[in-house]
């Protein structure tokens, strides 16, 4: 897989299938992307994604994370990873809430974006936009899970664990997909 499939896949909805994967990984994959905004790191086990982040270095990936007992590190991704429905699996291992907020996030649309406050409401706690934002940020899958779509009600960007210009980076070639 490379970025245009990526691509790809947004355009026709970016969909995710979210499985809950707690199972102790021993063996993951990993690769990297050349995307709009740098290098794209992508990890993944048994056909799940399990992580992934916008950074040089891979380690920052799973920084605070769990070691799987080996790292192989392939050279790309598999197409396999987007089912015949067009969809991406993706593992959740979080919180009750933390999961609620991510499934409510995988509905975001490419090219659009959310307030805290909005997402708040669509994962079922409308007063709970600040514990939104920390679930948002606890995401492990970056473009999988689009937390990069998350904008503060003002409609400025707010943070992004992968920087801000990455974030607005992604923000505009996704509009550009449209």
């Amino acid at each position: 897989m490379h970025w245009r499939h990526l691509e790809q896949w947004l355009r026709q909805g970016g969909r995710v299938l979210l499985v809950n994967e707690a199972a102790a990984v021993r063996r993951l994959h990993y690769a990297c992307l050349q995307s709009p905004v740098g290098p794209f790191w992508v990890f993944w086990a048994a056909g799940v994604v399990c992580m992934a982040g916008f950074t040089e270095d891979p380690a920052r990936v799973h920084a605070g994370r769990q070691r799987p007992m080996a790292w192989i590190r392939e050279p790309c991704v598999p197409a396999a990873l987007v089912d015949s429905q067009g969809r991406v699996r993706v593992a959740v291992t979080g919180t009750p809430f933390q999961e609620r907020v991510w499934r409510a996030l995988a509905r975001v649309a490419p090219g659009n974006t959310c307030s805290y406050q909005a997402l708040a409401r669509a994962a079922g706690s409308p007063r709970a936009a600040r514990a939104v934002g920390n679930a948002v940020a606890a995401n492990p899958i970056a473009l999988f899970l689009p937390c990069h779509r998350v904008v503060r009600s003002d409609g400025s960007l707010g943070g992004y664990h992968w920087g801000g210009a990455v974030k607005a980076g992604l923000l505009r070639w996704e509009r550009g997909l449209r």
